[in-house]
């Protein structure tokens, strides 16, 4: 069996991102762990993103339910006085 060489020649320092502003593109040459990581400190960042919405959108709708419940309030109070100027 045939040995396969890499087809795709290394760059002169030996870095992916030279061959490619070189135009040189090789599959294997790829940034994998650079990539990789940046991957995973999205992760994070996304998770904290998704919560900050999360409670933003609880808050909000929270707040108009206080709103609506002070507002039943007034108008339970308002027909409460009436009420008893109609009584008294």
């Amino acid at each position: 069996m045939a040995r396969v060489e890499n087809a795709c020649p290394r760059s002169d320092r030996g870095e992916p991102r030279s061959a490619l502003l070189a135009g040189d593109y090789c599959a294997d040459e790829r940034d994998w762990p650079e990539t990789l990581v940046v991957l995973g400190l999205s992760i994070p960042v996304s998770l904290v993103g998704t919560a900050l919405v999360t409670a933003g959108s609880v808050s909000r709708r929270m707040s108009g339910h206080a709103q609506a419940m002070r507002e039943l309030d007034r108008m339970a109070e308002r027909r409460e006085k009436k009420s008893e100027q109609s009584q008294g």
